[in-house]
């Protein structure tokens, strides 16, 4: 799969910025998702499209570094975030990818869980998604 990847800073625009504990290491820019396997210690972790079903439902991407129990945003669905320097392909859906990464919808694998991740409305600018489909590409 060939990733997005994200150089510099993501901003939001507009739209509801999220938090929680990071559950790993997390880059700026990873897509998340919430891990609830216990239930008296929930934790934002990177997402990936690999793992398993409950990996891939990301609710949105970093906006900062966070280290094991930091606080960690995240710009919810429907928000409007900028990716940093590295331009956008326009128009595109992106999807989840591995490690919290996104790649373009085209470069899903076989058995890979289906989430959308962020439309791009231009080069710099995308519209959250964050829509997991719980399907696996055959």
């Amino acid at each position: 799969m060939a990733d997005y990847v994200q150089a510099g800073t993501v901003k939001l625009i507009s739209g509801q910025q999220q938090w929680g504990k990071a559950g790993s290491n997390i880059s700026q820019g990873d897509q998340l998702y919430i891990d609830t396997s216990d239930p008296n210690d929930v934790r934002i972790k990177t997402a990936d499209c690999v793992t398993s079903q409950a990996t891939a439902i990301a609710v949105g991407p970093a906006l900062n570094d966070a280290l094991i129990d930091q606080p960690v945003f995240y710009a919810a669905a429907d928000s409007i975030v900028t990716f940093g320097s590295t331009a956008l392909v326009f128009p595109e859906t992106y999807i989840l990818s591995e490690a919290g990464k996104m790649a373009p919808f085209a470069d899903l694998a076989s058995s890979d869980w289906l989430t959308y991740a962020v439309y791009s409305i231009s080069t710099t600018q995308a519209v959250v998604m964050a829509i997991a489909t719980g399907i696996q590409k055959p």
